[in-house]
């Protein structure tokens, strides 16, 4: 879990940073009631963000059997980073909604929303859908997995709704 989290910041930092330009972009715009240009920020982090899970997912989905044992000599550490890597990492084209969701309420003066998104992902959803699966459908560690993409799934919708809406 540790080794894959480490190689997914190659894939975080690029969405966090493109959420801390679009703070100040949509900010600027939203206060000077520029909104079709909001939205057009909006969907142009979006797409970047989308681009960026796309582009550096599939180099860590196709080299991490490569990448992995340069880290670890436990064969079995290296198993679970793979295969995590395999079921997780697309799955931050979903985050991205939540991230860039969080900037935009963020930019507007309205970070509430925001909070409220990213704290249903992992508290609300991506948890308990996690316990379900380990526990009631008994799937062990990919029960853990697929805790995550469900929060990052469920919360993309409601941060996607929910800045489309304000």
């Amino acid at each position: 879990f540790a080794l894959y989290g480490r190689f997914d910041q190659t894939i975080i930092f690029p969405i966090l940073a493109i959420g801390s330009a679009m703070i100040t972009m949509i900010g600027q715009n939203f206060g000077r009631r520029m909104y079709t240009r909001v939205i057009s920020i909006w969907w142009t982090g979006i797409l970047t963000a989308i681009g960026v899970v796309v582009f550096v997912g599939t180099l860590l989905f196709v080299f991490a059997p490569k990448i992995y044992p340069f880290f670890t000599d436990v064969e079995g550490v290296e198993w679970y980073a793979v295969r995590q890597t395999r079921i997780v990492v697309y799955s931050w084209i979903l985050a991205s909604f939540t991230v860039l969701g969080r900037a935009s309420f963020q930019a507007i003066g309205r970070a509430i929303p925001g909070m409220i998104v990213v704290i249903l992902r992992v508290i609300g959803i991506a948890l308990p859908a996690a316990y379900f699966y380990v526990k009631v459908l008994q799937l062990g560690i990919y029960g853990v997995w697929f805790g995550i993409v469900t929060g990052s799934a469920v919360a993309a919708v409601v941060s996607g709704l929910w800045v489309r809406k304000t």
